[in-house]
């Protein structure tokens, strides 16, 4: 190599790495040494151009392993696999369709992932574009997939819902984000029966009241984790929100801001009491009346005893949301 030729090639690489560098390769080695260490270095970006970012690993990348367990949201482990070697700071991206036919999925929204840390923890991302993107980090990790059950109608009622508000936003708790301190009160004179909001099994239904539904949907028998629960106080008089009988402003039920009303005089069976409990708490939490553009209570239950779409709904909340995390 002339000497021309090495020093506009010297000035090149100098630039590309910066003086610092550059000086502190040479000085170890010599300037062939930073050349030869440079051409290593700046490989990945070499096909970039003016005003690009480049999308190859940094020079600080290192190779690590990450191990995914996909989940369908209500119905369990479907799949999981190893990705080795994958770099550090780069993008890996996952689709859905992908995934249903590797793995042979079934029964799962075509477009809707959400990933989290392992065991339903910090949330990462969750789209409804079919492809979720992350950027890989600096350690070998642990992932949990999720992907929606598709039961009935949940396609239309996910789409629905995501019109309204995205991302799910559940009720702030002053203690964990979604593990809520309910307590009882009643208003305007009214009462009911307590059992209507769980404890014991109702034969009426034939399954549990409202808050025990609700926790067992939310604690999947399963799994090691929960996405969220309801610490119900009987004898309670503080918490994120009350629970109990009331007037409901004339309505059959209410999911006022201090506190969600079954009217017990309009609705006086115990089946229609649970039905709509439930309804309320859901509305509560999220800030949405009438899910799927009708009355909750008519979309999520069937004699007061959540039915799938009722369970892929409560679960969809938590799961999708960035404020919950495995309590």
């Amino acid at each position: 190599m002339n000497n021309k030729k090495l020093q506009e090639e010297t000035q090149d690489t100098a630039r590309k790495l910066g003086r610092r560098k550059f000086l502190e390769l040479a000085g170890k080695g010599g300037v062939g040494a930073a050349l030869a260490s440079a051409s290593l270095a700046t490989i990945p970006f070499l096909s970039s151009c003016k005003g690009e970012t480049p999308t190859g690993p940094s020079p600080t990348s290192r190779p690590v392993t990450l191990q995914f367990d996909v989940y369908n949201h209500t119905q369990g482990p479907v799949a999981n696999f190893v990705k080795d070697n994958v770099m550090s700071s780069t993008n890996l991206s996952l689709s859905v369709a992908s995934l249903i036919a590797d793995y042979g999925i079934s029964n799962v929204d075509a477009v809707r992932i959400a990933l989290r840390k392992d065991n339903f923890g910090t949330f990462v991302k969750y789209s409804n574009t079919g492809m979720l993107d992350f950027t890989v980090p600096d350690k070998s990790t642990n992932y949990d997939i999720f992907l929606f059950n598709n039961s009935g109608m949940m396609g239309s009622l996910y789409d629905w819902m995501e019109s309204q508000r995205w991302p799910v936003k559940l009720l702030e708790s002053p203690n964990l984000p979604n593990l809520f301190t309910v307590y009882r009160k009643d208003f305007d004179g009214q009462t009911g029966e307590e059992r209507v909001w769980g404890g014991q099994f109702l034969p009426e239904i034939g399954d549990y009241g409202v808050f025990d539904q609700l926790n067992n949907v939310l604690s999947p028998p399963w799994a090691s984790f929960r996405y969220g629960g309801f610490n119900r106080k009987p004898d309670g008089t503080s918490g994120e929100f009350g629970y109990g009988f009331g007037n409901s402003y004339g309505h059959e039920a209410s999911p006022a801001y201090y506190s969600i009303t079954v009217n017990s005089q309009r609705v006086p069976d115990l089946p229609g009491q649970v039905a709509r409990g439930m309804a309320m708490v859901l509305e509560r939490i999220v800030g949405w009346n009438e899910l799927g553009g009708q009355e909750t209570y008519k979309t999520i239950q069937s004699g007061g005893v959540l039915h799938q779409l009722g369970k892929d709904i409560t679960a969809y909340f938590f799961v999708s949301s960035p404020l919950t995390v495995n309590v």
